[in-house]
């Protein structure tokens, strides 16, 4: 299946977008690492191979290496046009599937208006948590902070295996 929309866009902007993301790679798995907490705190205690607090270039490489080698899916040493568009829409087909499954309840494959709304409605519900039937600033607020949270978990776990698909915990 093509889509010549999202190819030209990718013809148009490869190079560009091969060098931002290849630099992108490396510096967000270093901030990943030098991040605290959760998944990050996982990352540094892991790339901290001599347990000094700390974590040297050397230290460092194995994950910068790791986060090259998911777009080096031929292993040549040369990230290509063609493998960064593979490898994004590998994670665009991974969140669609995982969208899907949130949204269409009887599995068929589809999201019927019924079933949006439902879902819509369910959302709505654990919003608004004093169950006014109306959502406040602070609990919207207090929504933003979750969903930021959730994606921040969806978006660890898959920068640590690309193969894993996204789990819902709703």
């Amino acid at each position: 299946m093509q889509n010549t929309e999202t190819d030209g866009f990718f013809r148009r902007n490869s190079l560009k977008m091969t060098a931002t993301l290849i630099g992108l790679m490396v510096v967000l798995g270093g901030a990943a690492i030098a991040a605290g907490g959760g998944h990050h705190a996982r990352m540094f205690n892991k790339a901290d191979v001599n347990g000094d607090d700390k974590v040297s270039r050397e230290e460092f490489k194995p994950f910068a290496n790791k986060r090259f080698a998911r777009f080096d899916t031929d292993g040549n040493g040369v990230v290509t046009d063609d493998e960064v568009k593979a490898h994004l829409m590998r994670r665009m087909e991974r969140r669609q599937k995982h969208l899907m499954r949130r949204f269409d309840a009887d599995g068929d494959g589809k999201v019927t208006q019924a079933e949006y709304g439902d879902r819509v409605a369910t959302m709505f519900d654990v919003i608004d948590k004093n169950d006014d039937g109306a959502i406040t600033r602070e609990e919207a607020r207090e929504m933003r902070k979750h969903w930021r949270q959730r994606m921040k978990r969806f978006l660890d776990d898959n920068a640590s295996d690309d193969t894993t698909e996204p789990t819902d915990k709703n």
